[in-house]
């Protein structure tokens, strides 16, 4: 007691050894249901264990002539006087039958595995009535406990199973039990509210982030329906001031604006096609796809440059061109291998002529092929000078436009 006093470290619990080693046996695979076990403590002490299926039946401490702690000879002739007296006393117990060899294990550190193997020939005539097993932390018990691999003392084992803390104390009070039971849950429920605490902050961050995503949706949403509403107050107002004897003013306004309404962009339709020319050249993979087309805006900054009149004049026969029924697509890709340039210019060359097969009205350019072919130009490809360094540019790009409808009215 006195290193524990000196360091001032609390006892938690007071243990016995033949009971720890019961504990290691349970633990141990296949073991016989009866077994004398030898532990080897200091030199000249060993701990006599006598195990059945009902457990501990007898645990004594045999201490040896201290003088014989030099001489392995007389270590091993003492060892094995004692496995004789043991042997004796089970049998007068009827614990063990006379005609019954004696399952034996030997608990000895990695130093002593040599000095043991003599063992049998100290027995003499009785080794028959023994079945000697010894183990050591370097072997199956080191296994099943998980020991480390270094490790030479066996009495590793039984503290490794006190530090699991899945043994009760076997000399403790009912009410330091049951405090022990106490302390354990309060430790136990405190780790279980960090955790708590942790997911709930966690929740927490998900549903703000969420939260803003949503007000950022609702935001975009108001203003979309603000757009609606002043489009609907300005038809309104473009429907009362048209004169309700002019006949002829609303049936060409609303063929004019059925005109509009077909003649509008389609990019469901034309995206599909191209999709359907993309399966037949599995050479070729897209990355981006831009969609454009002109704004109002575009349109009211060439009515106030002259381009275009801000309304249509309905007796002009003339057709009336809609410019923001123009549309623009640009299709950014790659080609699965750079290194074959033919190829690579084959097949950018066939979807450009796919393209212009299967889409009416469309004027085909390629911006970019995937070898520049400019005499100027070199062999190895050449990185766009972009904002972000890990951006990769294209191998191609095409782009598609399709100018704006002529809109007939009378």
């Amino acid at each position: 007691m006195a290193p524990l006093l000196a360091r001032q470290w609390p006892v938690v619990g007071v243990y016995s050894l033949a009971l720890l080693t019961q504990a290691l046996l349970e633990r141990m695979p296949q073991h016989p249901p009866q077994v004398l076990v030898m532990s080897s403590l200091r030199p000249g002490q060993w701990r006599q264990s006598f195990f059945t299926h009902e457990g501990l039946r007898f645990s004594r401490l045999a201490i040896f002539n201290a003088s014989h702690a030099s001489q392995p000879d007389e270590q091993l002739h003492d060892l094995a006087s004692e496995l004789h007296r043991a042997r004796q006393y089970l049998s007068t117990l009827r614990l063990v039958g006379r005609d019954v060899r004696l399952p034996v294990w030997l608990l000895v550190d990695g130093h002593q595995l040599a000095a043991m193997g003599g063992l049998p020939a100290a027995l003499g005539e009785e080794a028959g009535a023994f079945d000697l097993q010894l183990q050591t932390p370097q072997g199956e018990l080191a296994q099943r406990l998980r020991l480390p691999v270094h490790s030479e003392h066996w009495l590793e084992s039984l503290l490794r199973l006190l530090v699991s803390g899945k043994l009760a104390n076997q000399y403790a009070p009912a009410a330091v039990l049951k405090y022990d039971w106490l302390y354990r849950l309060g430790r136990h429920l405190y780790q279980w509210a960090v955790v708590l605490v942790l997911l709930a902050a966690g929740l927490a961050a998900i549903s703000w982030w969420q939260a803003t995503q949503l007000q950022q949706q609702l935001g975009l949403a108001e203003q979309r329906w603000q757009h609606l509403q002043r489009e609907e107050r300005d038809y309104s107002q473009r429907l009362h001031g048209a004169a309700a004897s002019a006949p002829l003013r609303l049936q060409t306004m609303a063929r004019f604006t059925g005109q509009h309404l077909q003649a509008a962009p389609d990019p469901e339709r034309t995206l599909q096609a191209v999709s359907q020319v993309l399966l037949g050249l599995p050479g070729l993979t897209l990355d981006e796809v831009q969609w454009q087309t002109l704004a109002p805006a575009v349109l009211a900054d060439a009515a106030a440059n002259g381009a275009v009149p801000a309304e249509p004049q309905m007796t002009d026969p003339q057709a009336q061109p809609n410019p923001w029924l123009a549309q623009q697509l640009t299709l950014r890709g790659r080609v699965a291998d750079r290194q074959a340039h033919r190829q690579s210019l084959q097949q950018v060359r066939a979807l450009q002529e796919a393209l212009q097969h299967d889409l009416a009205g469309v004027q085909i350019s390629v911006v970019q092929w995937p070898l520049d072919i400019r005499s100027k130009a070199s062999i190895q490809p050449q990185l766009n000078q972009v904002a972000d360094s890990r951006a990769i540019p294209a191998d191609f790009v095409l782009q598609l436009n399709w100018p704006a409808p002529e809109l007939t009215h009378e």
